[in-house]
């Protein structure tokens, strides 16, 4: 309920553009890759959810996705902005969960 996407130019340019252009999901569908719908916001949950939930499935693919060096991708950039917005995103979120930013922080204290 505390998350404001206004409190800086840069996460309110990232919250924009998940928002206008929501990451899809990578999924084998008849046993050849594709995307999914990408999941859109409806304004009816808390945004920072929302913002999460999309946030996990730019690190799913990332991580998980489909693994094809020969096959083009269509938009490269894509995946950078995604990244990039996401971490924008995450940086504003960190704060206002202290018991979540402790255990962000733990392992590297160690």
């Amino acid at each position: 309920a505390v998350f404001d996407s206004n409190t800086s130019p840069e996460l309110g340019e990232a919250v924009k553009y998940f928002v206008d252009q929501a990451p899809r999901k990578q999924r084998v569908s008849a046993g050849k890759l594709d995307w999914t719908d990408p999941l859109q916001y409806d304004g009816k949950g808390p945004l920072l959810t929302w913002l999460l939930l999309a946030i996990r499935c730019v690190r799913n693919n990332l991580f998980h996705g489909g693994k094809f060096p020969l096959i083009p991708i269509s938009d490269p950039s894509r995946d950078r902005e995604l990244i990039w917005k996401s971490m924008v995103i995450l940086k504003a979120a960190l704060p206002l969960s202290p018991d979540v930013k402790e255990l962000f922080f733990a392992e590297l204290d160690e």
